[in-house]
C-alpha cells in the first residue's frame, strides 16, 4: 500500500479543520443551551423547596425529583490518614487496610517520573507492583494564525 500523497494530506487537513470548526460552533451553542437548562432546573428546584416537595410529576412529561447523596471527604492530612488507617487495621486487619489504600493515578504518574529521573539506566527502571507504562497517543490541532 502506498503512502498518502501531499494533495491527499492537504484534503484530509482541510476536511478535519472544517469539521472541527463546525464542532466548536455547535459546542458553544450547546454550552449556552446548558446554561439555559440549568437556570430552568434551578427554578423547578426552588419551587419544590418552597412547596416542601421532594418530587413532582406531570403526566405525559415526567417526574422531577430532588436527590440527596451523602459523600464522605477523604482525610487530607497525613495525621488524619494515619488515624483512619490505624482504626481500619485494628478493627479489620492488614489485608482489609491494604484494600482501602490507593494512590491517585496523577500522583502515581508524578512519582513514577521522579523516580525514573533518578535512575541511572532508564531502560532498566521499574517500580515494584507496577506492571509497566502504557503509552496512549492522542492528537492536537493548532489553528494557523491568520
Amino acid at each position: 500500500m502506498e503512502g498518502t500523497t501531499l494533495e491527499q494530506m492537504d484534503a484530509l487537513m482541510h476536511d478535519y479543520a472544517l469539521k472541527r470548526k463546525d464542532y466548536e460552533e455547535k459546542k458553544q451553542v450547546a454550552s449556552q443551551l446548558k446554561k439555559t437548562m440549568d437556570d430552568a432546573e434551578w427554578l423547578v428546584t426552588k419551587a419544590l423547596h418552597e412547596s416542601n416537595k421532594m418530587s413532582y410529576r406531570v403526566d405525559g412529561l415526567g417526574l422531577f425529583s430532588l436527590i440527596s447523596t451523602e459523600t464522605i471527604k477523604t482525610p487530607k492530612t497525613i495525621e488524619d490518614k494515619r488515624e483512619l488507617y490505624d482504626y481500619i487495621e485494628a478493627k479489620y486487619g492488614q489485608d482489609v487496610l491494604d484494600g482501602y489504600r490507593s494512590i491517585h493515578s496523577g500522583t502515581l504518574n508524578s512519582f513514577y517520573k521522579e523516580e525514573l529521573k533518578e535512575c541511572a539506566d532508564p531502560a532498566l527502571f521499574s517500580l515494584p507492583g507496577i506492571d509497566g507504562v502504557t503509552v496512549r497517543q492522542s492528537t492536537r490541532f493548532t489553528k494557523a494564525k491568520v
